[in-house]
């Protein structure tokens, strides 16, 4: 728990976020995962660190696996660097 949501953690970085909330999931990868899938999360509601999915609607379960990946390469990329 970070930032008092479940959180997924890789190499001892933040991978990402979710929550839910009365009318919505929250993901909240980093911003440049956001950046990087705009076109394909155009559909949803969106800001700077999250995208939210509307209850009611089927998870795009594929886009968040490709956001996760996308992620995860991301964290082990910086910590081959150190």
């Amino acid at each position: 728990i970070k930032y008092a949501m479940p959180t997924f953690v890789l190499v001892g970085r933040n991978l990402i976020h979710f929550a839910a909330f009365k009318h919505h999931i929250g993901l909240y990868p980093a911003p440049a995962a956001l950046e990087s899938f705009g076109t394909q999360l155009s559909a949803y509601k969106s800001s700077k660190g999250a995208v939210q999915f509307q209850l009611g609607q089927p998870l795009p379960l594929g886009l968040i696996r490709r956001i996760v990946k996308f992620r995860v390469a991301q964290v082990l990329e910086k910590a081959d660097k150190k």
